[in-house]
């Protein structure tokens, strides 16, 4: 008869042990669900070589390596992306903040254009349609189109990266953006 007392009370502490295991394991669980949807709601995870910056992710040229503003755009989407849509502020500052740690000379191309309105009404160009520009940082005097032929927004260090219109078919670094 003892034993069966002894073998009554390992059956019920084994089953406490598994119940308050379960609950563990499920507390565990909630916890990895919940910590999972609170990062993906803040940050993306970037495929590798871009930089993950609020909800989208970044891939900034190497040095060497430098295309006209329609090859920029090609390259950018083979790695499904486009060249980089600047909306704010804060989102200017992170890409200037990674740019200002380039060479002296740096010029990078953004997606903004008026090829296709001309007159300075600057659009983006993502997913194939135009959109309008909500936020500018415009070098002073910028845009000007100057002997008419600038169309295409560039970036460059000796201006602290601020925005400039350029000849579309210039060679320089530049910046593509996944959302």
């Amino acid at each position: 008869m003892h034993h069966i007392q002894l073998l009554s009370q390992i059956a019920h502490s084994m089953y406490h042990f598994i119940t308050k295991m379960k609950e563990t394991a499920m507390l565990i669980s909630l916890f990895l669900l919940l910590a999972t949807s609170w990062q993906s709601a803040d940050a993306k995870i970037c495929q590798k070589g871009f930089v993950s910056y609020n909800k989208s992710c970044y891939w900034f040229s190497p040095k060497l390596m430098l295309a006209s503003w329609a090859e920029a755009q090609v390259f950018c989407n083979t790695m499904n992306s486009y060249l980089v849509i600047i909306t704010s502020r804060h989102e200017d500052r992170f890409i200037r903040r990674r740019l200002q740690q380039r060479p002296l000379d740096s010029v990078f191309w953004i997606g903004a254009h008026d090829l296709l309105t001309e007159g300075g009404n600057f659009q983006w160009m993502s997913n194939g349609s135009p959109k309008r520009l909500t936020y500018s940082n415009w070098f002073p005097g910028k845009p000007d189109n100057y002997q008419g032929v600038e169309h295409c927004v560039e970036m460059r260090k000796v201006a602290d990266f601020s925005w400039n219109d350029w000849l579309c078919i210039s060679h320089f670094g530049f910046i593509c953006e996944q959302f």
